[in-house]
């Protein structure tokens, strides 16, 4: 009767582990080194629980700190401008998870090529937080580019488009009546390091931006980033940024002082109600609590941990910072519809822009009651009393 090829296999299969058990060489190697072998499984399994521990901290407090029942109803809940002025709640701009993309300009992940349908792309996903990287074109007449920065002795080498080009697309279709939410606030986020000194360039880029949104701005209350005025901007009324077409310019540049201070809102190096944090410092922060009472009144970016052209191109798990508070978890909306984090992202918006954060996540102002009116026959004031003797102050 023949065999079976199961029991052929598995009997082939016990004499190879059979003879390798026997084998001088194998016995002579486990003899001689078997305490590094032991030393080495000891070490790895210690550095992965290390770092499996790391890994999870952050979702442990959040568990911890915000259960999931308190924040499921709150995060599918679909908030757009119309819905927002008809509320009697008097939310603010800290108040809210906005849906937000990262080097909106590029085409394919990070191949370094550009293009402008890319960003209208990004907006007719609801996306409303457009990401900038500007350079100098270089050359004897330089202009502003949009680019990826790869840089060669001083000079873009990448693909680049012309930065009044993008601002000018961005005037037209930004707040277009066929978007689904063309009424909700403009971000811009201006990554203008490779400029900023240059005080011509940067001039330019002020320009622009004046000639083409300038009717778009946001009051004079917050120009220079509420410097002059003492303003919050990360706790302006959600409702004043809604009342017309209003475009929001943030940068992560060093802006005091250069002929763009003027327009910017929020700039992380000259106030304090605005920071940049890439998710590997998200998932690495220990005080989660300290995080959350942060983004109550001031805002943070979240960014994917992006080093250079070869760094890693997929997306992160934007729900960790989104459950820390952070308003703008910013993703790439050009790795692709197969994506599956991009696409969880897509319809957690829904078309939409914005979504109200969770009761625990808002700013709620500690109000003190007024004193209540006081006794004048109990009051501690001095008085003067009629006695026998004569007056006498008490």
């Amino acid at each position: 009767m023949e065999q079976s090829s199961g029991n052929f296999f598995k009997e082939k299969s016990t004499q190879v582990v059979n003879a390798i058990v026997k084998d001088r060489f194998f016995q002579k190697f486990i003899s001689n080194y078997w305490w590094e072998i032991l030393l080495y499984a000891i070490v790895f399994s210690v550095v992965f629980y290390f770092f499996q521990y790391r890994y999870n901290i952050v979702n442990r407090q959040l568990r911890k700190m915000l259960p999931l029942q308190d924040y499921q109803t709150d995060l599918t809940s679909l908030v757009n401008s119309q819905d927002i002025m008809n509320e009697d709640a008097d939310f603010r701009l800290s108040d809210f998870w906005i849906a937000s993309s990262y080097k909106t300009y590029l085409v394919n992940k990070y191949s370094g090529k550009v293009d402008i349908d890319m960003i209208n792309m990004t907006l007719r996903l609801g996306c409303r937080f457009i990401d900038l990287d500007i350079f100098s074109s270089g050359g004897q007449t330089p202009i502003p580019v949009v680019a990826n920065g790869i840089v060669e002795n001083g000079v873009i080498v990448s693909d680049r488009l012309l930065f009044e080009d993008v601002i000018k697309s961005l005037s037209t279709s930004a707040f277009s009546s066929r978007l689904k939410n063309g009424k909700d606030p403009l971000f811009i986020n201006l990554n203008m390091d490779g400029i900023i000194k240059d005080d011509d360039m940067v001039k330019t880029v002020a320009k622009i931006l004046t000639e083409y949104l300038g009717k778009t701005f946001v009051g004079e209350d917050y120009i220079r980033q509420g410097r002059d005025t003492n303003k919050n901007f990360a706790l302006i009324p959600i409702k004043q940024l809604l009342k017309r077409n209003t475009t929001v310019l943030l940068s992560s540049s060093n802006v005091q002082g250069t002929p763009i201070d003027n327009i910017i809102n929020a700039c992380s190096a000259t106030m304090a109600n605005l920071r940049y944090r890439n998710i590997n410092q998200v998932n690495g922060i220990t005080d989660v609590e300290e995080m959350m009472r942060f983004n109550k009144q001031t805002l943070t970016v979240v960014t994917p941990n992006y080093n250079g052209p070869s760094d890693s191109r997929e997306n992160y798990n934007w729900m960790s910072s989104m459950l820390m508070g952070c308003q703008f978890s910013c993703i790439n909306y050009n790795i692709g519809k197969d994506d599956e984090l991009l696409s969880e992202y897509i319809d957690r918006f829904s078309g939409y822009s914005m979504l109200v954060k969770p009761l625990k996540l808002r700013y709620s102002p500690v109000l003190i009651p007024a004193p209540l009116a006081q006794n004048k026959e109990v009051s501690f004031a001095p008085k003067s009393v009629i006695t026998p003797d004569g007056s006498i102050n008490v």
